[in-house]
C-alpha cells in the first residue's frame, strides 16, 4: 500500500527517526514488497491468483477507456489521484510517462522470465533422460513454474507507484462522510481474507478516505460483481481467474508428489500420510 511520505528527519534526530525514514519514508515500497515476498514464500499460488485478478481488472479498464494495458495496471495500482490525493480512474497520461516511472522494463522482465523458463526446460530434459533431480531442485521447480505464470500476468505492469500522478480534479462529494483510513477501517480478519480474494467492501476501504490502495488491492467487491455480471464480460476468463489459486495449488503440490511417493516404502502408513499431504495441497492451497 502506498502511503504518504514520511518527512525527512533533521540531523539532530535520533536513530529511530532515521531508521523510520529509511524504511518507511525513503523506501516506502520496501514494506509492501516484504508482504508480497512473505506470501509468495508461504503460498505462491495466492500471488498467482492476485496477479491474474489484477491483469483481468487492468484489461477491463483498458477496454473501457481505450487505453493500453499498462495504463489499466496503473489505475488498479492507484497511480492516479485527485487534488485531495484520493485514488481515481483516469486516462490523461501517455504510456511512456507511466513506463518512465517503472524501473523494470520489458527487457529486464523478459530476462528474468527466460531464466525461469530455462530452468524448467532443464528439469524436464533431465527427467526425459532419466537423470536424477535433487529435492531442492524439485522444490525450486514448483516455485519456478508458478513464478513464470505470475511474470506472464504481470508482464505489462509497472514496477511500483512511488509518486502518484496528481490530477486537477476533486472527486469527493460535498456530503461525503470520511471513514477511518485503511487499515484502521478494516478488521484483522478482513485484511487477512483480502490476501485470498483481493477485493474490499466499501466499509473496509473507502477510496475517498484514503490516499493509496492496499497492498493486495484489485477492486471493490461491488465493482467486481458488476463487471462479472455485465454483458461484455465473458464468463470463462473470470471463472478461471477465481479458480487459479486452487488449480495452481494442485500444480504446486503435485510436482513433488512423484518423488515423495518413490521415497516412501510401500505398503507403509507413511504412504497414506504422503497422499494426505498432497491432497491437502491440492484441495486447500496455502496450507503448510
Amino acid at each position: 500500500m502506498s502511503r504518504l511520505p514520511v518527512s525527512r528527519p533533521q540531523n539532530a534526530a535520533g536513530f529511530r527517526s532515521w531508521l523510520k525514514w529509511q524504511v518507511v519514508g525513503k523506501n516506502g515500497p520496501l514494506l509492501r514488497r516484504l508482504k508480497l515476498m512473505s506470501v509468495a514464500l508461504i503460498a505462491p499460488e495466492l500471488i498467482l491468483g492476485f496477479a491474474a485478478r489484477q491483469c483481468l481488472m487492468a484489461r477491463s479498464f483498458s477496454q473501457d477507456y481505450g487505453v493500453p494495458l499498462t495504463h489499466g495496471f496503473f489505475i488498479v495500482m492507484g497511480g492516479f489521484v485527485d487534488v485531495d490525493e484520493h485514488p481515481i480512474k483516469s486516462t490523461p497520461s501517455k504510456e511512456s510517462d507511466i513506463d518512465d516511472k517503472s524501473k523494470g522494463d520489458l527487457f529486464s522482465k523478459g530476462i528474468a522470465l527466460c531464466q525461469g523458463l530455462w530452468f524448467i526446460a532443464q528439469c524436464i530434459a533431465r527427467r526425459l533422460q532419466r537423470l536424477p533431480l535433487t529435492s531442492l531442485e524439485v522444490a525450486t521447480l514448483s516455485f519456478a513454474v508458478l513464478n513464470a505464470l505470475t511474470w506472464l500476468f504481470w508482464l505489462g505492469k509497472p514496477l511500483d507507484v512511488r509518486n502518484q500522478i496528481k490530477l486537477p480534479v476533486r472527486t469527493s462529494p460535498p456530503n461525503h462522510t470520511a471513514s477511518p483510513p485503511y487499515p484502521a477501517s478494516a478488521s484483522w480478519l478482513d485484511r487477512f481474507l483480502s490476501v485470498f480474494v483481493n477485493a474490499y467492501h466499501e466499509a473496509d476501504y473507502d477510496p475517498l478516505s484514503n490516499t493509496a490502495v492496499p497492498t493486495f488491492w484489485c477492486t471493490t467487491v461491488s465493482n467486481y460483481i458488476d463487471i462479472r455480471s455485465s454483458t461484455r464480460a465473458h464468463w470463462l476468463p473470470w471463472t478461471l481467474t477465481d479458480a487459479i489459486p486452487f488449480l495452481s495449488g494442485t500444480l504446486f503440490g503435485g510436482i513433488p508428489l512423484p518423488r515423495v511417493a518413490r521415497r516412501v516404502p510401500f505398503p507403509c502408513r507413511n504412504v497414506a500420510l504422503a497422499q494426505l499431504r498432497a491432497g491437502t495441497n491440492c484441495g486447500a492451497p496455502g496450507l503448510p
